[in-house]
């Protein structure tokens, strides 16, 4: 699969254990785009490394909203930096809220690019699952834990539907072949993708 000459910017949206990151690499690679990680931008921001472990608790350290605020800002800076190139990014955080996301969606309008929002909903009990093993195996720049998840519940916001919102339901690992077909006929990345023998 090859990308035209063109550029998207993809948003990845879901809680922590959703596969945000798993997926966001998985495009990127196949686009091709760059992918900017919001835990990582969080991390290099603090001045630690991104498997390094900096025992914040929920709403302290590196994550209180002031910090969060600030790598949102970094993400969709890094975001321009590169549409501007006329490459594809994907830019990987939580986005709780419908309003967080205006911000990418009003780069992509600045930008006149197409903007796709992968909206990613598993079940809680999956995430629990995930986010408790994720914390035990220590290799992921995420420190999320079962209680920043619970609070991450109680402030979700569904989004409503939209043209370019396209949800992927993800209770069991997927692949890029897993979603591929979605893809391709989705209205903001199918005029980018097309098929090669």
């Amino acid at each position: 699969m090859t990308v035209k000459n063109a550029s998207c910017l993809v948003v990845m949206r879901g809680l922590s254990g959703s596969g945000k990151s798993y997926l966001a690499a998985q495009i990127a690679n196949k686009l091709p785009a760059v992918h900017f990680n919001s835990d990582i931008i969080r991390k290099k921001l603090a001045g630690y490394a991104p498997l390094e472990r900096t025992k914040s608790d929920l709403g302290q350290g590196i994550y209180t909203p002031k910090m969060s605020y600030k790598t949102y800002q970094v993400l969709l800076k890094n975001a321009e930096r590169i549409l501007k190139t006329k490459k594809s990014v994907v830019v990987d955080a939580t986005f709780l809220h419908s309003r967080s996301l205006v911000k990418p969606q009003q780069l992509a309008q600045k930008l006149n690019v197409p903007i796709i929002i992968m909206d990613l909903q598993v079940s809680v009990s999956c995430l629990r699952r995930r986010v408790e093993q994720r914390a035990l195996e220590g290799n992921d720049p995420s420190e999320a834990d079962v209680a920043v998840l619970n609070q991450q519940l109680v402030n979700y916001q569904p989004l409503t539907r939209a043209d370019n919102v396209l949800p992927i339901f993800n209770d069991t690992k997927f692949t890029w072949h897993s979603i591929e077909a979605q893809l391709l006929a989705f209205p903001c990345l199918a005029p980018l993708l097309e098929r090669t023998p």
